[in-house]
């Protein structure tokens, strides 16, 4: 019995080592603390004079960058997805990135100066993340180009350039060419349509007219009425092909560019603040490596 309580205890694991190795840790992270705070209020105006000189460079160096602003536009695809769209832009971005100036000056028709004021364009989701993929605007594919450009100037000259290339492409021109020529189609057979039924109209008018004999004298037995409502059920589709016709485009601006007067980059107040940050870690390092 004496030897099994004696086991027992011999077998206990003493924690108390661990435990007095936590607290010098956290004794010695203190003391750290403690040190650091003290330096740093008895050498408040180095740290000052560091954040101040931090702030001044970093923001004298965002004067030097070139200044870089985002437009956007918003457009909408009558009958090519949104998806076809999305890949016609990102090869323009691939273009930018690989400062293929020439080649992307040609592709939207713009001089090669311009070309390299882009630095950024895609099709942005802002719409469908504020509407909902599952609204009306959505569905429509109404989708927003996002550029960022060195000189807003060329808003408009790029406005034109990125609705003739999506306009231009030759999928797009072949799509827009078979469309025109089935509405031409339908507007000549509804056309033809309509001037049969009219004529009709007007025979069946004057079989109707009494003749001097007796009573009057009926040609067959169709309804003027019918003819008529046909006549006008043609005419509301030929204004509808029409008005097909007349906004054949495959894409279609929506919202022009509006560019915005202040950069994106460099942001002065984000450079003012990595300049304090770095102006306060500098003035650390040295009031903590200098000895008491």
């Amino acid at each position: 019995m004496n030897d099994k309580q004696n086991f027992n205890q011999s077998d206990e694991i003493n924690f108390e080592p661990f435990f007095q190795f936590i607290i010098n840790i956290f004794k010695k992270i203190g003391g750290f603390f403690r040190l650091y705070i003290s330096r740093l209020l008895k050498g408040f105006k180095t740290v000052t004079m560091y954040c101040l000189l931090g702030v001044s460079i970093s923001v004298g160096v965002s004067f030097l960058i070139t200044p870089r602003y985002e437009m956007e536009m918003i457009v909408k695809s009558n009958y090519l997805s949104r998806a076809y769209y999305y890949n016609e832009i990102s090869a323009l971005g691939k273009l930018i990135e690989g400062q293929s100036y020439q080649h992307l000056s040609e592709a939207l028709r713009i001089s090669t100066e311009q070309a390299q004021n882009l630095h950024d364009i895609k099709i942005s989701d802002r719409l469908i993340n504020l509407l909902g993929r599952d609204t009306s605007i959505a569905n429509a594919k109404t989708f927003a180009i996002h550029t960022e450009v060195y000189d807003v100037s060329l808003s408009a000259d790029l406005e034109t350039g990125i609705l003739k290339y999506l306009e231009g492409n030759p999928f797009a021109l072949e799509y827009k060419t078979h469309r025109i020529n089935t509405l031409n189609e339908l507007i000549s057979k509804l056309e033809n349509d309509i001037t049969e039924i009219d004529t009709l109209i007007n025979v069946l008018a004057e079989e109707m007219i009494p003749s001097s004999g007796s009573g009057v004298i009926f040609g067959e037995p169709i309804n003027p009425t019918t003819l008529l409502d046909q006549s006008d059920q043609l005419y509301a589709k030929l204004l509808h092909h029409r008005a097909e016709l007349a906004f054949i485009d495959n894409i279609h601006l929506v919202k022009s560019f509006i560019p915005y007067n202040n950069p994106i980059f460099p942001k002065k107040s984000t450079f003012a603040l990595y300049g304090i940050l770095a102006g306060f870690l500098l003035s650390s390092i040295l009031l903590l490596a200098k000895k008491p």
